[in-house]
C-alpha cells in the first residue's frame, strides 16, 4: 500500500507545474530537502537530485538576491498558523 501511495505521489509531482518539495530540519538545525519535484530543473536550472543531495537544497538554484527573502519566508512559515511557502 505504501509503494502504491509513493507511485501516486511521484506521478502527481511529475505532472504539476511549479516546484514542490519537502523541507525538514535535522537534529543540528540544518535544513534538508528529502523530496524535490523534477520541475525544479526548468524553474531553477538544477536537478531534483542535486537539490536533495546538497544541504543548500533549493537555494543553490536561486539568484543570490532572492536567497534572503526565501530564507525569511521559510523561517516565518514555521510559526503556528503561518501560511506555507
Amino acid at each position: 500500500r505504501l509503494a502504491e501511495h509513493e507511485r501516486a505521489v511521484a506521478a502527481m509531482l511529475a505532472n504539476v507545474p511549479g516546484v514542490f518539495f519537502r523541507r525538514r530540519r535535522n537534529p543540528t538545525g540544518a535544513a534538508t530537502y528529502p523530496l524535490v519535484s523534477g520541475s525544479v530543473q526548468a524553474v531553477l536550472g538544477i536537478s531534483a537530485e542535486a537539490a536533495v543531495a546538497d544541504t543548500r537544497g533549493l537555494f543553490i538554484g536561486l539568484h543570490p538576491n532572492d536567497r534572503l527573502a526565501l530564507r525569511i519566508a521559510f523561517e516565518d512559515s514555521l510559526s503556528p498558523g503561518a501560511p506555507p511557502v
